[in-house]
């Protein structure tokens, strides 16, 4: 069997079942308690607005009622009301909405990081590891269940991937285009989930200076290039921010979670946050992430598996860029580690594969 038919059929799965598990589900409906968020989110995008008026009952929706630091989805500026998320994912399933077709949104898109997961493993290391990343992300249900929802998770993933191949395709191969296309999927991972963008671009940028340095020549144009690429996506979620927070820089996030801090109640817990929490809580999703992501029956099998497709390397060139994969895998994780709750793996979802 050819191998881009194995990698199409492996997408092709998690697109299937990720319909069938919305539909017979939740009947192509919101299922995690995030999801409605975004799927409220969706429905404003789809009609046209970014936020709604605050006609009454904000003691309903305002963060500030909840002590738990963790329940801000919603933030209230003035008289405006709107969702907390960055507007890509909901952009996608607002698509979705007006097409009739919302809940083939997400699966379609758990296919397609199944794509950009071979691609990644083939730029990384060869073509039998990329497809061998697809194949288990195929046979991966916590991706299928996830895509299965309206979550931000899946859509983020998608262009983080694609990220990570195209600056490895651009490292070993210079183009202009390559990194161009790099640079935007940083940007709409960006748009997606800021975190996991800045987590998982900074081993890599640290390893484009470097590359700047030692060969600037070859680099500088894809540098340019990569800037540019960056440049439209961010542009489009700083004007996002203005638009509803009335500043670039301030996300809905900040505002919610300022809101939480106020609360005399929250005050009075004494909860903050600590490194000891964000370690702990950390840990413990990895571990739901390995017991929970393949439904295996040893433990950390899948990244024993991992870890020996990675020991394959054995040129410098490669063992260089498993390092570089493991620093991301490391930033990311790190970048985790500050969330004051950490839920069963769901954000690290794009690292299992």
């Amino acid at each position: 069997v050819p191998r881009g038919t194995l990698v199409l059929l492996a997408a092709g799965a998690v697109a299937v079942l990720g319909c069938i598990t919305s539909i017979v589900l939740a009947d192509g409906r919101p299922l995690y308690a995030d999801a409605f968020v975004y799927w409220f989110h969706a429905k404003l995008l789809a009609s046209g607005r970014l936020f709604v008026p605050l006609v009454g009952g904000q003691a309903f929706f305002d963060p500030a009622m909840a002590p738990n630091p963790c329940s801000t989805p919603f933030a209230f500026v003035g008289s405006r009301w709107f969702p907390v998320s960055t507007p890509l994912a909901p952009l996608s399933y607002a698509i979705g909405m007006l097409a009739g077709v919302p809940w083939l949104v997400g699966p379609v898109l758990g296919g397609v990081l199944v794509v950009a997961t071979y691609f990644l493993g083939k730029e990384a290391y060869d073509a039998q590891t990329g497809l061998a990343a697809a194949v288990l992300g195929g046979a991966c249900p916590w991706l299928i269940l996830v895509s299965a929802d309206y979550l931000t998770h899946v859509p983020g993933a998608v262009f983080d991937t694609a990220f990570i191949a195209l600056a490895l395709g651009t490292f070993r191969s210079p183009s202009a285009w390559r990194a161009a296309l790099a640079g935007a999927c940083l940007g709409l991972g960006a748009n997606a989930r800021p975190l996991s963008a800045l987590g998982v671009c900074a081993p890599i940028a640290v390893a484009w200076v470097y590359w700047l340095v030692r060969q600037p020549r070859a680099a500088w144009k894809a540098t340019l290039a990569f800037g540019l690429g960056l440049a439209i996506p961010i542009c489009g979620l700083l004007a996002y921010n203005r638009l509803t927070t009335g500043k670039p820089l301030l996300f809905g996030y900040q505002i919610a979670a300022r809101t939480v801090r106020s609360n005399p109640d929250f005050v009075k817990s004494g909860w903050h946050w600590t490194p000891q929490l964000g370690v702990s809580n950390l840990l413990r999703s990895l571990y739901g992430l390995q017991m929970h992501s393949m439904r295996w029956p040893i433990p950390w099998l899948a990244l024993s598996l991992g870890v020996l497709l990675a020991l394959r390397a054995s040129s410098k060139e490669k063992s260089g860029r498993t390092l570089l994969l493991l620093a991301t895998l490391l930033s990311l994780a790190v970048a985790y580690s500050f969330h004051g709750r950490v839920g069963y793996g769901l954000s690290l979802i794009h690292i299992s594969e």
